[in-house]
């Protein structure tokens, strides 16, 4: 794989991340969420759908930060089909 693309995925992931900390943060100490120009955010964070299950549940953002651990480390190089030791005869 391109290792520019590599590096591109692990810089949006850990933005992405840092977005879904931030916001579990927000979540869990109610504080207004700074939204730019537009308004709503508030009332976003605190409805029913910012929680999984609806209404019940963790934050989702609380679930989006803890995924990324629940993931296996990926190893981005090609697997070798060739051994360095011969492999022995088959009798």
């Amino acid at each position: 794989m391109n290792p520019l693309f590599n590096r591109l995925v692990f810089i949006l992931s850990l933005i992405g991340l840092f977005v879904a900390g931030y916001l579990w943060y927000m979540h869990a100490n109610p504080q207004d969420i700074p939204c730019g120009g537009s308004h709503g955010c508030a009332d976003v964070a605190n409805s029913k759908y910012s929680q999984f299950p609806w209404g019940i549940g963790p934050p989702v953002a609380a679930c989006s930060t803890k995924a990324p651990s629940a993931l296996p480390p990926s190893d981005s190089r090609p697997p070798s089909c060739s051994s360095t030791s011969p492999s022995p005869p088959i009798a």
